[in-house]
């Protein structure tokens, strides 16, 4: 896609989105608005070759954790919701990365429920499933997976390796761990709490908030690493 295309798709995207928001203010964040007003890259980040929302989900940061499970998947949920709004209708890209994955990232209730939910709840939005990177140990569970599936969106799986990713998505659309140059997936909202005020407010232990802690480390410090690159 050229330099002059993306602007002129961007400024198409963002003029439906301002006249959506004008008739029907109750579905939009107000946040959002204020980024899409203000910013190119809540739009350009997003935006996929055949005009697809792109949903990036990074199984190695996934652990099964009871206390945060219900959280994690009403995450997903937002999320998928979030970006069905902002493709007005075009559809969602859901990218796997399967990189970096271990034993330690299966949840066999998760698959299931990760399943159910992608063949009752949203056939019609989600235009396809990419499986980035998979290795021979997910096969098990991805056959699981599969078969839970309905057929018809069975025939949106897709699988990708190494570079043929760049084939269909741009690298200022994709992360920088997937070899991108795209860096505000990093943003944090400034009113999110933090895992422990989060725990405390939800009385948690300090051992659970110290268990989480030290499962989810790594990730922090790989985030930590890409933001002292960044300077």
């Amino acid at each position: 896609m050229s330099l002059k295309n993306q602007q002129q798709q961007i400024h198409e995207i963002r003029s439906i989105v301002l006249e959506q928001y004008e008739k029907h203010p109750e579905l939009y964040d107000s946040i959002d608005i204020e980024w899409i007003q203000n910013d190119d890259w809540p739009i350009e980040e997003c935006i996929h070759y055949d005009g697809n929302e792109l949903l990036f989900i990074r199984v190695k940061c996934y652990y099964k954790i009871r206390l945060r499970e219900q959280i994690f998947r009403n995450f997903i949920l937002f999320q998928m919701e979030r970006c069905l709004h902002r493709s007005h209708g075009h559809g969602i890209t859901m990218i796997v990365d399967f990189n970096g994955f271990s034993y330690a990232n299966i949840d066999l209730d998760f698959i299931i429920w990760g399943a159910k939910l992608l063949t009752k709840f949203c056939p019609k939005s989600l235009k396809r499933i990419v499986c980035y990177d998979m290795s021979r140990i997910v096969i098990p569970f991805y056959n699981i997976f599969k078969r839970l599936l309905s057929d018809e969106i069975q025939q949106r799986l897709r699988f990708w390796n190494d570079d043929e990713i760049f084939k269909y998505i741009d690298r200022n659309n994709l992360p920088r761990y997937l070899g991108g140059t795209c860096h505000h997936y990093r943003n944090v909202p400034t009113e999110c709490q933090s895992i422990i005020d989060y725990g405390h407010d939800h009385d948690w232990s300090d051992n659970d908030i110290g268990h989480i802690l030290k499962l989810i480390k790594p990730n922090l410090d790989e985030s930590e690493m890409f933001e002292c690159s960044k300077e």
